[in-house]
């Protein structure tokens, strides 16, 4: 499936380390939010980081940041895309007439296809703060919140 990006490859973790709200054994890969000011959860609304280990409940998530991590896809995607999370975690192409392009976070390294999983680029475009349409930032509320 393409390129091997294996080697030398580097990735920013989450430094609060939360723990996981769920048993997400089978959600490596999956992009995950906070659910709550101490523990995350599989993204409903947007993708924070990718979860990089799969913690069942109560256990520390190591959650990919910034840089190269592995992404589960909910479609078909090819290098360069601008990918966000769907509702059950996995990344699909950000739709630009549908979502706010704040929602993309991470970029496809490689195609991949529905149900696989590909190198991305985790870039950190999260909606803690967006553009609230005046040319100014808005507080994005619960996340803010709970990573302040």
């Amino acid at each position: 499936m393409g390129t091997s990006y294996t080697t030398h490859v580097s990735a920013v973790l989450d430094p609060t380390r939360k723990p996981a709200s769920a048993d997400l054994s089978a959600k490596q890969f999956h992009a995950v939010a906070p659910d709550a000011a101490t523990t995350v959860d599989v993204s409903t609304s947007f993708g924070y980081g990718l979860l990089a280990n799969a913690p069942e409940s109560g256990d520390q998530a190591s959650i990919v940041i910034f840089g190269c991590a592995k992404g589960k896809l909910g479609g078909t995607v090819k290098p360069g895309d601008i990918l966000m999370a769907t509702t059950g975690g996995e990344l699909i192409v950000v739709a630009l007439a549908d979502a706010a392009p704040a929602e993309g976070f991470c970029v496809a390294l490689e195609a991949g296809v529905d149900d696989g999983v590909i190198w991305v680029f985790v870039n950190g475009r999260n909606p803690q703060y967006v553009d609230d349409g005046g040319g100014s930032l808005s507080d994005g509320g619960a996340l803010a919140t709970a990573y302040s």
